[in-house]
This record gives structure tokens, C-alpha cells and sequence, in this order.
């Protein structure tokens, strides 16, 4: 049995009433979530004995996805989450890739997805009822069952490409324990078991394991915010002020959104004090914003990816950090983690110069679920100080600074203009600082396979002009620190830029928009 299996048994003994998950009116307690998920083990093991093939669990926030994801884990069986944002297609494409035995649908799948069998949560519900046996009886016969052990896939997430095509990373039983073991570590709130969490990202993100499965590890109750929530602003400020919640794990793009909303703050809520960052490049002028609004908060900012089971580095972003020019840190990494920088031609850089972000430790995952070819592209293993490392290539830019990393973007969003090699992510910081933009993306307008110009879209919330003068305005106060050839061509004022279902920025809308 995995040590989070041991974890949330032990839980569920030493305090059964106390709710796992709380999403909406909705809510789970931990001797409900151990007994449902060995219930439901039992079934999967007596319907997917002869078959080890991923079970998807679809829907969004529904307590009930966790009681069959910790099933699958009993019964031996990796699984796959995916939230009701992806589009019906993509689905389609996970369904036909994994070839579930069974798929377990928290909510409705869409009428045009095909799969071999599919359980709503109706049936679910009716399983777990017809299941008459007692909860000792079935911790019984769950002693017969084979968990998914270390080198188990224990979860396969699936994010969606540049292409439109979905890839899954497998992750093993042992990748989430190390990772699960560092950061309840280095949580200061982590002997805290009446700690309440909030919930951004969906379960089927990396961000997840920063919150979703450290909260349950760590004893404590997840307040989740579905999608509805978390874009209307009056329930999500009612749904916080519920939750009295002292830890906000979340991307710095969803924690911007809330800035703008003015209740936001420690007065309205006095037991809110631990962020957490992942997912996203994390601004200054985000962090400097979350001190004016909560002065005793301690504001973390950390780095990792899907395929490094969520973050592998962390670091306290103090008052005075937020203060200095140039990228936040990320921070130290973990214990059995390497981080290295790589030129274009894969050999380690020396301090303090820019290249790729390369991981190499305990928690990367295996590879990318039948896709051989894109597995070989970025995952390798490789010998350091007479040991061996899986190693991940990230694709990001960043460089190290006394053993701390500072990540400075994606390479891919790095072009050429007027034969300058730029980075938009650094004209983004530009941007911000700027006292009246609040918020910038940067994209390059293309033509012919030629960057013509840049585009900006900025939220300038005390913007009372024309767009023309504001723009004017903009463009001279920026030639104090940028040469001209950087000042985007064309600037967009929006109330709010637009994030994906995991609350990162969204690129491709907003790359739709370029004229």
C-alpha cells in the first residue's frame, strides 16, 4: 500500500467527521472517503482484474472524483483525471489513447464521446449502496487487494499542446510520494489538521499535488472553487469568506483576479495567510500587491512542472525580494534534485547565464502515456556524482544565482524583431512597471512567418481617456527604460485577460485576436 493509501486510513481513523473536500454544498469526511474508495475498489477489482489498462475519471470539483481516484490506487489501476473544460474532442482523443475498461463520469459525458463502458455518478452512488457489507468487513476484504506500489503509474494527467493534441504524463506512486514528502514538509502549517486549503486548479492540473493531495496527506480540509465561483466575483468572495481558509494555493493569474476584487484583503479575511505559487511566471507587482492587501501574509513562490509531479523547487518571496528589478527566485530544489542549465547544445552553463531549465531527481515522471518518440525528446537519465538521475528537459528559460533558480519564461515565447532576439515575458515585466497597468500580455503579430509587430494587452484600472492618448501615454513613459524597437506597436485595454480552465493565462485566446 502507498504511504498516501496509509495516510488517509489513518486519517479516517483518528478523525472520521472531519471533511476531506468541501466543494459547494457538497462535502466528503475522511471515513467516508477511505470506505467509499475500498467499496469501490472491490467492484473495479472484481470488474478490471484481468485488464490493467488507465481508468478516466471525468468531471469538475464533485467530491466524488477523490473517492475514485483512491479506488483505482486500491485496486492497483492508474487513472486518469480530466476536467469538463477540455472539449469534447480532445476527450475523445484521451478515450481512444487510454481504452479505459471503464470510465467513471462524476458528470455527463458529452453525447458525441465513445467508450467501452462508463459509470455516472448516479451508479456510483447506487454501487457504494448495494455494497451491504460493514466498513470493518470491507477493510477486510481489502486486505486482499493489490495497491498500486512505487513503481506503479499511480496517475497519468493529460494537458493539451500547441497542436490541439492531448499527451499524458505518467507519474508513479513513488514521484508522488517524494514530492508529497518534501512539501508537507516545508509547509509551516503542516501539524495544523484543522488547516483549511483553497482549491483552484482542477483536480486533472499539477498544481493539484500543492494542494489537493498535500491537504489530504497533511490531515486537512480541501475548500474547493468550481469554475462558476471562481469567475463570478460576489460568490468567490462569499465562497472564501465560508471557507475561512488560511492557505490560497493557486496561479499568479487567478490571484490577480482577485486583487481586483476590493474585499480581497486581510480586513475582510483575517485567517487568509499562506499563499502558494505554481504554474506561472509569479510578478513582482502581484506579490507587492498581496503585502499592501495582507501585510502579515507569507507568500511563496515555487517552480516544477506536470512532468516533475508539480513543483520542485520552493522560496518565502519577502516584502523586500518583491521590492528588487528583474524575475522573482523560484527558489532552492528539493533534497534528490539537481537543477542545470543547458545550452542549445546541451551542455550545462555556468552560473548566472541564461539557458534551458533542465530537472534531474526523484520525482519525474516516466514518460508521456504511448507516445515513445515525444518521450525521448524530453525525458533521459543521466549519471552525476556517481549517481543516476531521471533527468526532464523543461523547455523554459531561467538561470541559477548561488544555487537558487530564477525562471525568466518559456523559450518558445521567445522571436525576432526588426532582427532582435527578444523575450515577451521580459517586455511583459516592462510593462508592469508601469504604476497604471496592473496586468500585460505580450504577443508577437505574425505575417507571412515574419513578426511585423508586438501587441499588448494591458488592464489599466484607472485608464479615463481615449484609447489613442492612453496609448501616446504609455508608449513615452516607456521609452524612459525600453528602446523603441520593444514598445509593443498596438495596445488593447481590457477590464480582465483571459485564463484557461487551469487558471494560467491564455495565450491562444488572446492569439485569436491578433489582426
Amino acid at each position: 500500500m502507498t504511504d498516501l493509501l496509509m495516510l488517509l486510513s489513518d486519517h479516517a481513523l483518528r478523525r472520521p467527521g472531519q471533511p476531506a473536500l468541501i466543494c459547494g454544498t457538497e462535502q466528503i469526511s475522511y471515513k467516508e472517503l477511505d470506505d467509499y474508495s475500498s467499496r469501490l475498489a472491490l467492484y473495479l477489482d472484481g470488474k478490471c482484474r484481468h485488464s490493467k489498462n488507465p481508468i478516466v475519471i471525468y468531471g469538475h470539483k464533485n467530491p466524488f472524483m477523490p473517492v475514485c481516484f483512491f479506488a483505482c490506487a486500491k485496486a492497483g489501476l492508474p487513472f486518469c483525471p480530466v476536467d469538463t473544460a477540455i472539449l469534447p474532442a480532445q476527450l475523445q482523443m484521451i478515450l481512444d489513447s487510454v481504452n479505459p475498461s471503464l470510465v467513471f463520469a462524476a458528470e455527463k459525458l458529452p453525447t458525441s464521446c465513445k467508450c467501452r463502458a462508463c459509470l455516472s455518478l448516479e451508479e456510483i452512488r447506487l454501487v457504494l449502496k448495494e455494497t451491504r457489507i460493514s466498513s470493518e468487513d470491507v477493510r477486510i476484504l481489502s486486505a486482499s487487494l493489490r495497491p498500486t506500489q512505487y513503481e506503479d503509474i499511480f496517475y497519468i494527467l493529460f494537458t493539451v499542446g500547441k497542436n490541439g493534441v492531448p499527451r499524458g504524463t505518467e507519474i508513479t506512486a513513488q514521484c508522488l510520494h517524494r514530492s508529497l514528502e518534501w512539501f508537507c514538509r516545508e509547509k509551516d502549517f503542516s501539524a495544523g489538521t484543522e488547516t483549511i486549503v483553497i482549491n483552484q486548479a482542477p483536480f486533472s492540473f499539477a498544481l493539484s499535488v500543492l494542494d489537493f493531495y498535500a491537504a489530504l496527506a497533511c490531515g486537512q480540509t480541501l475548500w474547493c472553487l468550481d469554475r462558476h465561483t471562481q469567475k463570478n466575483p460576489s460568490a468567490l468572495i462569499r465562497s472564501l469568506l465560508d471557507s475561512h481558509a488560511s492557505v490560497f494555493v493557486a496561479t499568479p493569474s487567478f490571484a490577480e483576479f482577485c486583487l481586483d476584487l476590493p474585499d480581497f484583503c486581510e480586513k475582510t479575511l483575517p485567517e487568509l495567510h499562506y499563499f502558494y505559487f505554481c504554474g506561472e511566471l509569479l510578478e513582482s507587482k502581484t506579490v507587492q500587491k498581496l503585502y499592501i492587501r495582507f501585510p502579515a501574509a507569507c507568500v511563496y513562490n515555487t517552480y516544477g512542472h506536470t512532468e516533475t509531479t508539480a513543483a520542485v523547487t520552493q522560496i518565502q518571496i519577502t516584502s523586500e525580494i518583491a521590492e528588487k528589478s528583474g524575475p522573482l527566485p523560484s527558489g532552492m530544489p528539493k533534497p534528490d534534485t539537481l537543477i542545470e542549465i543547458w545550452d542549445n547544445n546541451g551542455t550545462p552553463v555556468e552560473e548566472g547565464v541564461k539557458g534551458e531549465i533542465v530537472i534531474l531527481g526523484d520525482t519525474i515522471g516516466r514518460g508521456y502515456f504511448k507516445n515513445p518518440f515525444l518521450t525521448k525528446e524530453s525525458f533521459f537519465t543521466c549519471v552525476r556524482e556517481g549517481k543516476e538521475f531521471r533527468g526532464y528537459r523543461t523547455g523554459d528559460m531561467g538561470y541559477l544565482q548561488q544555487g537558487i533558480l530564477f525562471f525568466c519564461g518559456r523559450m518558445d515565447l521567445k522571436v525576432k524583431v526588426q532582427g532582435y532576439e527578444i523575450e515577451l515575458e521580459d517586455i511583459e515585466r516592462n510593462l508592469l512597471r508601469l504604476p497604471q497597468i496592473s496586468r500585460a500580455a505580450v504577443l508577437p503579430n505574425i505575417r507571412n512567418h515574419k513578426v511585423r509587430n508586438l501587441c499588448a494587452w494591458v488592464v489599466c484600472p484607472e485608464k479615463h481617456i481615449s484609447d489613442k492618448t492612453y496609448t501616446s501615454q504609455l508608449k513615452e513613459d516607456l521609452l524612459s527604460f525600453l528602446p523603441e524597437y520593444l514598445i509593443p506597436k498596438k495596445f488593447i485595454f481590457v477590464k480582465q485577460l483571459p485564463v484557461t480552465g487551469n487558471g494560467r493565462l491564455d495565450r491562444q485566446a488572446l492569439k485569436n485576436m491578433v489582426s
